[in-house]
């Protein structure tokens, strides 16, 4: 009996060392396809850039022509109370779609009182032109399109032009930086839960400013639209586009990086190359007929990092590296893989 049990034991520590040793058969990767959080990202920028269109726009104009109600209805408006006494300017949008098509609801709330005011012989910095120029932006349950701006965001747009430049030689510039998060009403049951946070820095400059049109003299207004046709969806900005400093319309380009969180949780780094900043080209109108304001980020290229999944390349425009076109498209690429997305949707 002891033998049999021996024997018995060897053939079943033997059948174990064979158990152990047998390969597990090969499993093919899980690609790795997750691109929300990267338009999410992508959007905040948009969104970054409306917000700095305000800025200028209401600094300037008596009529917000981005985003006064494009064939407004009753209680469908933009409001905009100026007070120059304490040097704000609040926009008060009631579900108002703007000339961009896009429906903003809220308070947006601009504070230029770090900025002197001028004379007739020096012009000051009340003026988003004049170099110096500071606003500090902030909301009050304000949202745009989809996304929910948290009233704790905040931006500051500055004037960084030189003091005594010349016009007809040195563009204007600025910085934008701050902080916002956004939550997408589509997602979570529209619970405002926060999507995406966007902690920045961009520099911004208005390319063809050396231009009369655009730029006609410190003491003026700048002409973002000049009124020209905007260029219609899927041609190439041969006329008007982003490598083009003679364009009729306003051309702006950014660079910078911004740093977040996703709506995953894991942080992110959204870097805007310098070789290939992103441009809004103020010709552009894909919808021209329909949405005449609507001027996407038409050209540029991201790279974009969240947790450990691999480095994204963000192109806007569907034609990488070469001149955009007028259009919301974009090609966002995944360890090779490409995927078009539509920053609009």
């Amino acid at each position: 009996m002891k033998k049999f049990a021996t024997k018995f034991s060897a053939v079943a520590l033997i059948a174990l060392a064979l158990t152990s040793c047998k390969k597990t058969p090969n499993e093919a990767p899980v690609a790795d396809t997750e691109f929300k959080s990267s338009i999410d990202a992508a959007a905040a920028t948009m969104i970054v850039t409306d917000i700095d269109m305000m800025v200028a726009q209401a600094s300037e104009r008596s009529y917000m022509f981005f985003y006064s109600t494009y064939s407004a209805t009753t209680n469908n408006t933009c409001t905009v109370i100026r007070d120059t006494t304490n040097k704000v300017n609040t926009l008060i949008f009631n579900n108002a779609k703007g000339a961009d098509g896009v429906v903003r609801n809220g308070t947006v709330t601009i504070s230029y009182t770090a900025c002197s005011t001028g004379t007739i012989t020096a012009p000051g910095q009340v003026y988003i032109r004049n170099p110096y120029h500071m606003s500090q932006v902030s909301f009050n349950n304000f949202s745009v399109g989809k996304y929910f701006v948290d009233n704790l965001s905040s931006v500051v747009v500055k004037n960084t032009t030189p003091a005594g430049y010349t016009r007809s030689v040195t563009p204007l510039s600025w910085s934008i930086s701050g902080t916002l998060k956004l939550a997408d009403t589509t997602d979570n049951a529209a619970n405002k839960n926060i999507d995406v946070t966007w902690v920045g820095q961009y520099t911004k400059v208005l390319t063809n400013s050396t231009s009369n049109t655009i730029h006609p003299a410190t003491t003026l207004p700048l002409n973002w639209i000049t009124g020209q046709p905007g260029i219609q969806t899927g041609t190439v900005n041969s006329s008007n586009n982003a490598v083009n400093p003679n364009g009729k319309n306003g051309i702006v380009k950014y660079t910078g990086k911004a740093t977040g969180i996703t709506n995953a949780g894991t942080t992110y780094e959204f870097n805007i190359e310098n070789t290939n900043p992103l441009y809004r080209d103020f010709g552009c109108s894909p919808d021209y007929y329909i949405n005449p304001e609507q001027h996407p980020i038409s050209k540029g290229k991201v790279t974009f990092k969240t947790g450990d999944k691999a480095v994204r390349t963000i192109y806007f425009g569907d034609q990488q590296d070469l001149v955009g076109y007028c259009d919301n498209s974009g090609i966002v690429y995944i360890n090779g893989v490409s995927y078009n997305v539509d920053f609009n949707k």
